[in-house]
């Protein structure tokens, strides 16, 4: 059953500014002159605080398809499973389930 999303009605604030600013921190940390969200004239702030807008999705279920190197030799695949069952305990249930 799919349900559309549910748009969020409620105006942004303060409490959201600062959310912005923790995304915006995060994201250019690693510039060399990183840009903050203080560098913006407030009235510039709020103009683009008004134009996000909240979306609530219900996730029913999960779809996917397996990635698991069709295209690569049968050598190739083996050494993949290999890694992975030897690196993380939980890839070993996944990787049996590819080779069947």
């Amino acid at each position: 059953m799919h349900q559309p999303p549910h748009f969020k009605e409620e105006r942004l604030d303060l409490q959201h500014a600062l959310k912005m600013e923790n995304l915006t921190r995060m994201r250019e940390f690693p510039l060399a002159q990183p840009w903050h969200v203080s560098n913006a004239p407030t009235h510039y702030v709020e103009s683009q605080l008004k134009g996000i807008v909240g979306i609530e999705i219900t996730i029913a279920s999960i779809e996917g398809k397996w990635k698991v190197s069709q295209n690569r030799t049968e050598a190739d695949r083996e050494g993949v499973a290999r890694g992975l069952a030897e690196s993380q305990v939980d890839m070993t249930q996944l990787v049996r389930l590819a080779h069947r």
